[in-house]
């Protein structure tokens, strides 16, 4: 998604660009539920910035589909299972709860690292493309 921002701060490189929620913003809610304000990024580029310049920033999207399988499917399946086993089992009602909530812990953090490791590193980082004329 590409939004427009202001910046309002450089340190060498990396300049701090200022955002306001743009038309893209609604389709993820991720904004609102960060507050729903104006959000700052910092963003390392090469391109001759200064403060107060307008520039277009490119934030790479995520897939809606990875992030459901990892943070309801894959949790709620380990649940399920655990408490489908405990009962075939004859494990008592309590400790196949103990058991699944334990489980589905322990999915939450494996989604967690597979995040960390696999999926943010091949994402793309936000960058400046585009520097537009200094807002007046």
């Amino acid at each position: 998604m590409r939004e427009e921002g202001t910046v309002v701060g450089m340190e060498g490189r990396l300049a701090r660009v200022r955002m306001k929620p743009g038309p893209e913003c609604g389709r993820c809610c991720a904004c609102s539920a960060l507050g729903g304000g104006d959000r700052e990024l910092e963003i390392e580029s090469g391109l001759p910035l200064r403060v107060g310049s307008r520039v277009v920033v490119e934030i790479a999207q995520g897939s809606p589909w990875l992030s459901a399988l990892l943070l309801f499917v894959l949790p709620l399946a380990g649940l399920l299972s655990v408490m489908i086993v405990g009962a075939q089992t004859g494990m008592n009602q309590s400790s196949a709860l103990a058991l699944s909530f334990g489980v589905l812990a322990a999915l939450f953090a494996l989604a967690a690292a597979i995040d960390r490791k696999l999926v943010r590193p091949r994402q793309k980082p936000p960058a400046i493309v585009e520097v537009l004329e200094p807002e007046r």
